[in-house]
């Protein structure tokens, strides 16, 4: 009754209004909610631009939209951009490359992102990758093959949106970035960086998040320079850089033009001096409006002059001409000085840290971004107040890896202080934890209505069976269950196999270490919901016994994938296609 209500609400907006509305939702679901329930919503739903992305939605909503795409050329006409993964999806990359062309049934496609992109899945893209002649952004996420794979069949010379996760060696920057403006690497080297602020001439927005330092000598960075400018480029991002002070001097006085710069620093405490910060902005950057940081400095316990330092960073300069707010923190070991809010998505709270608030800033916005959190529970106790309204994913942390931690219910009251559970969707338990008692996680629960991944060690999880009312809260939450981060526990016998199955009977994605093929039958036959399970091997000759598996579950009216992790010989990915008869 309330969606008849809701949708006759709608009717009466009118279709400009409707249009814009329906921008704000993800393809696969628009269509679930609103196709075939009129003629004006069945129009259109198929005059916007749509975007397909397979994270978080149902497998059975999957298929059916993709069976309806395959008899519907308007949709497939209106297609402008695809999302496929490996990661996060119960759909995925062989699935859609298993029922689509890329080029026949997407004529008007101009985006295209990969995550977790397997070695099977490059053989399906081989013939398709250098055929779409519309495609301008590209992004690979998280591969599990070898860069030059992709790079082969890559059409860079006609990309402006490019995203790696590293330079491969085969790939020559001098001619593979020429057309690009916008270009992301998760991780390079400074001397692939000034190759890239030299070559990459229509370069504006660059963001690379991890630059390493080279373990033997010094990059010449005389030699990379030849007082050439990055004139286009308007915004950096770099979320970490280890190399010196010094060295970044070098690379910013390349940028005259540019306005936004974020940085993430660690090493060198030169880049805490506010003086050499306001010298460098006012000589080189005279169109810097936007400066976010957070720099890292190990001071090994020596605080003399940090304080200092940090209040420089309070100076009419960074808060009246530029609106550059900052805050620090001290520990035993550790100081950080970070722009507020608090620029990056990953924050870990720790104990004995102290900081000054500055009072110019509401308390609840400064973690505002963060969406990751890790938690040391005695950092509970730290007398600075903190609030966390988004985080999506909270990971529980010891200090050290031989202590062992209880986690109590008065643990969990203070931890709703700070963290909003509403938003809550992943949970990480190590197995240096101990729960006071199952209710301690069952109040987690109770408090976070979205929370669908678990990942915790298998004696804590069995510890928790014989409380009803946690595995019903279990079984109705869990769609992503994570034991397979330990190597130390096997998931081998059938009484322990049983449990979880009975109270995890509705999970889709499975992580588990496993010896037998007994045992790995098992659990895709039982578990009747699941569509990707990721196995660490207990033994190699599970390698070999993949093409028996493969013909097993045939007989039971499933088709697998089977992949191996190109970084790890020993994990392996199994895609799951029930029903294929």
């Amino acid at each position: 009754m309330d969606r008849i209500q809701t949708i006759n609400k709608l009717e009466l907006l009118p279709n400009e209004i409707l249009i814009e509305c329906f921008r704000y939702l993800e393809t696969v679901q628009m269509f679930y909610s609103f196709d075939q329930l009129n003629s004006r919503y069945n129009r259109l739903i198929r005059r916007i631009p749509l975007h397909l992305d397979f994270r978080d939605t149902p497998r059975l909503i999957c298929d059916q939209f993709c069976q309806k795409m395959l008899s519907d050329e308007e949709i497939k006409n209106q297609i402008f951009s695809i999302r496929l993964s490996n990661k996060d999806t119960t759909y995925g990359i062989q699935s859609f490359l298993s029922t689509f062309q890329l080029v026949d049934d997407f004529p008007h496609l101009q985006s295209l992102t990969l995550v977790r992109v397997s070695k099977s899945n490059v053989i399906q893209l081989i013939s398709t990758l250098p055929l779409l002649s519309g495609l301008s952004c590209f992004r690979l996420i998280d591969p599990q093959i070898e860069k030059k794979e992709i790079f082969s069949i890559l059409p860079t010379c006609q990309l402006h949106t490019l995203m790696l996760s590293t330079l491969s060696k085969d790939f020559q920057i001098t001619d593979q970035l020429s057309s690009i403006t916008n270009l992301t690497i998760s991780e390079c080297h400074l001397r692939d960086l000034f190759q890239i602020l030299r070559t990459a001439s229509e370069l504006k927005y660059l963001n690379i998040h991890h630059i390493q330092r080279y373990s033997s000598n010094r990059v010449d960075t005389n030699n990379h320079f030849s007082n050439h400018h990055a004139i286009h480029l308007k915004q950096l991002i770099i979320k970490h850089i280890e190399y010196d002070f010094s060295d970044f001097i070098i690379i910013l006085k390349q940028t005259p033009n540019l306005n936004s710069l974020t940085l993430g620093a660690s090493s060198d405490k030169n880049l805490v001096d506010a003086c050499q910060w306001e010298d460098l902005i006012s000589s080189s950057l005279p169109s810097l409006k936007n400066f976010k940081f957070r720099i890292y400095y190990y001071h090994g316990n020596n605080k003399n002059g940090l304080e200092e330092r940090f209040k420089q960073f309070q100076s009419d300069f960074w808060c009246k001409q530029h609106h550059w707010y900052t805050e620090y923190e001290l520990s035993n070991y550790e100081a950080l000085i970070y722009t507020i809010p608090y620029i990056f998505s990953i924050y870990a709270l720790v104990p004995h840290t102290k900081g000054r608030g500055n009072e110019l800033i509401n308390n609840v916005n400064i973690f505002a971004n963060v969406t990751n959190l890790r938690i040391n529970p005695d950092a509970l106790r730290n007398e600075r107040q903190y609030y966390f309204p988004y985080v999506i994913s909270l990971s529980l942390r010891c200090p050290d890896l031989i202590d062992t931690l209880l986690l109590t219910a008065k643990d969990i009251q203070s931890l709703k202080v700070i963290v909003n559970f509403s938003t809550l969707q992943e949970l990480y338990i190590p197995y240096t934890f101990q729960l006071e008692t199952p209710s301690v996680l069952l109040e987690i629960l109770k408090g976070a209505p979205h929370l669908s991944s678990l990942c915790i060690h298998l004696d804590i999880l069995q510890s928790l069976f014989e409380d009803d009312q946690l595995c019903q809260y279990l079984n109705k939450m869990i769609r992503k269950l994570d034991i397979g981060s330990f190597y130390d526990k096997l998931l081998d016998d059938y009484d322990r196999l049983t449990d979880i199955c009975q109270v995890f009977s509705n999970i889709e994605e499975l992580t588990c270490t496993i010896y037998r093929l007994d045992c790995l039958l098992f659990l895709i036959q039982h578990f009747s919901k699941l569509s990707r399970i990721s196995v660490a091997l207990g033994e190699y000759h599970l390698v070999s016994a993949v093409p028996g598996l493969e013909e097993q579950t045939h007989r039971l009216g499933m088709k697998i994938v089977a992949d191996f992790d190109v970084y790890n010989s020993l994990l392996l990915t199994i895609h799951i296609n029930r029903n294929t008869f």
